[in-house]
């Protein structure tokens, strides 16, 4: 890991941990602070690096929050229909990483990991009005600040010259409707 690769660990982690205490202070609302899908997908990804990495210190953590995010979205769903469904995609989504992190010939772990930051970028702004308010502010800086680490880690990579700066303006976009939707008054830590 370098520098920047180190960097963007620990600030995601902190978006994590943010998007934890958040739900877990607010679990009467039953609003996410990840988006459901971007959630479990990230769950089945890790869940599937740690097993290719041999258990990197940074999946392990990074195993142990997505399943904390993966278990309060479980919760946010108030039938056991949608509890139920939500789960068997996740089993879904495992066994396709599954299958594609096995693809020889191709680093799947760098492909996949920014296209599924393409992903979560883009649901956290398509599904913004869907999340828990509190907190979306801190939690937005520090994806935008992660993922700009990870976009200097990885810059050597053309998916990463590509997809890096598309996903950096998606964050800034998610950010300036964060504020514009007046959440700045629910960013302050209770």
């Amino acid at each position: 890991m370098n520098v920047f690769d180190s960097l963007q660990a620990i600030v995601w982690s902190g978006a994590y941990i943010l998007m934890i205490v958040y739900s877990a202070k607010n679990m009467r609302l039953r609003k996410p602070t990840m988006p459901p899908v971007a959630g479990l997908i990230c769950f089945a990804w890790e869940l599937n690096a740690i097993l290719i990495s041999g258990g990197l210190w940074i999946h392990v953590v990074w195993l142990a929050l997505d399943s904390a995010i993966f278990l309060l979205n479980v919760f946010n769903f108030r039938s056991l229909r949608g509890k139920a469904c939500y789960c068997v995609a996740a089993i879904g989504a495992l066994a396709l990483f599954y299958f594609l992190f096995r693809v020889p010939s191709i680093d799947i772990m760098l492909y996949s990991s920014f296209l599924l930051d393409l992903f979560i970028s883009v649901s956290f702004v398509v599904r913004i009005k869907h999340l828990l308010p509190n907190g979306r502010v801190w939690i937005s800086l520090l994806r935008l600040v992660g993922d700009f680490f990870a976009f200097l880690a990885y810059s050597e990579f053309t998916i990463v010259q590509f997809f890096g700066p598309v996903i950096l303006i998606l964050n800034l976009f998610y950010l300036s409707m964060c504020f514009s939707m007046g959440s700045v008054k629910n960013a302050k830590h209770r």
